[in-house]
C-alpha cells in the first residue's frame, strides 16, 4: 500500500520497456535465430535497460532458448565502446547469428564491427537496435530498430505538466507502446 501511495506524487511518462525488450528479442528468433548476443548499456543500469533485459530473457525463455550470461556485452550506450565490445566478443564467439542492442548508437557500432571483421550485416549475423532514430535508415544496410513513438512522448508529458500546473488532472503513469522497424540488418 505504501508503495503504491508513492506513485501518486509523482508522473511519468515512458515506454513499455519490457515488452519492447520481448518484441526485439522475439522478431530475432522469429527469423531463426538462437544465438542471440544482447549489447546493454552498463551493468548498473537498473532501469530501462533492465527491463529491456528482462524482455530480452522472457522472449527466449517462452522460445526455450536457454540464456547464458556469456551471450551478453556493455557498449555504454556509446558507438565507440560498442564496436570495441563487438570486435572483441564477436572474436571468441563465432556461433552468435544475432546482436540485440538496446540502443542505436550502440547497434551501428555493433555492425561497424561485423563489416571490419569481413562479415556481412544480416547475412552473416543479424543486428537489430533500440530508439528508431534516423540515423539507423541511413546506414547500410538499413538497421531493423525498435522505435520509440518521440512525439507522442514529447505530447504527453507537455499536456500532463501542464494538466498538473492548472490543477486539471493528478499525477499518472503513461506507458506508450513501441513499434517494431523492419530493416536490411536483419535476415533469417
Amino acid at each position: 500500500f505504501r508503495i503504491y501511495r508513492a506513485w501518486n506524487n509523482f508522473s511519468t511518462v515512458s515506454i513499455r520497456n519490457e515488452a519492447a525488450g520481448y518484441l526485439g528479442a522475439h522478431y530475432l528468433i522469429e527469423n531463426g535465430h538462437k544465438n542471440i548476443a544482447i549489447m546493454l548499456g552498463s551493468e548498473t543500469d537498473l532501469s530501462v535497460g533492465q527491463l529491456r533485459f528482462e524482455g530480452y530473457k522472457r522472449a527466449l525463455l517462452e522460445s526455450g532458448i536457454p540464456f547464458t550470461k556469456e551471450n551478453v556485452m556493455y557498449g555504454k550506450y556509446d558507438i565507440n565502446i560498442a564496436y570495441k565490445a563487438t570486435k572483441s566478443y564477436l572474436r571468441t564467439h563465432p556461433e552468435i547469428t544475432a546482436i540485440f542492442a538496446i540502443s542505436d548508437m550502440m547497434a551501428l557500432g555493433a555492425a561497424k564491427a561485423i563489416s571490419d571483421l569481413k562479415m556481412r550485416v544480416g547475412e552473416d549475423i543479424s543486428v537489430l537496435g533500440f530508439d528508431g532514430t534516423d540515423v539507423a535508415k541511413y546506414y547500410q544496410p538499413t538497421i531493423a530498430t525498435i522505435k520509440q513513438p518521440q512525439d507522442k512522448l514529447a505530447k504527453e508529458s507537455v499536456e500532463l505538466l501542464f494538466n498538473l500546473l492548472e490543477k486539471k488532472g493528478d499525477n499518472k503513469q503513461i506507458l506508450l507502446e513501441t513499434e517494431l522497424i523492419k530493416g536490411d540488418s536483419v535476415k533469417k
